[in-house]
């Protein structure tokens, strides 16, 4: 797990995810870790280590989800940036603080569920926050392989 974990912070240190708009580019670094943090709590074992490490990410998804509709603040969209926001995002505000608050409920309920050594359906509750999130204010990456 610690290579895995070195070689995501090597490849997202080389990586500009805003590519040159820093509003983009502290949005982009935010989803990044939020998916980092899940991903160490997918693969985490079942000792007690693992447990707290994958409690101690939950609360980090939960802080993050806080951290979202403040960094969607400010309307920046495609073309003149590189972002993937759509423009219902600034429309529906509400809805969008809505559904970030709803993660971080899920995120928080994950965070105790792990300290009770029970977290499959909380992290899966969490993961379709996240979903639910993106199918409704994401735009499709256009560099996706299609079928």
């Amino acid at each position: 797990m610690k290579r895995w974990f070195f070689g995501f912070a090597v490849l997202a240190a080389a990586c500009d995810p805003g590519e040159g708009d820093p509003v983009v580019a502290a949005r982009k670094r935010q989803m990044q870790a939020l998916d980092a943090s899940l991903t160490i709590i997918a693969q985490s074992g079942g000792g007690p280590v693992d447990r707290m490490l994958a409690e101690i990410e939950a609360r980090a998804v939960a802080e993050g989800a806080a951290r979202i509709p403040a960094l969607f603040a400010e309307r920046r969209l495609p073309p003149e940036i590189p972002s993937r926001a759509r423009a219902e995002l600034w429309e529906q505000t509400n809805e969008f603080r809505d559904l970030a608050a709803r993660l971080g409920r899920s995120a928080t309920g994950l965070a105790n569920a792990i300290k009770a050594g029970d977290f499959v359906g909380p992290l899966t509750q969490v993961e379709a926050d996240c979903l639910a999130c993106h199918r409704r204010f994401r735009l499709p990456d256009p560099n996706a392989k299609t079928r």
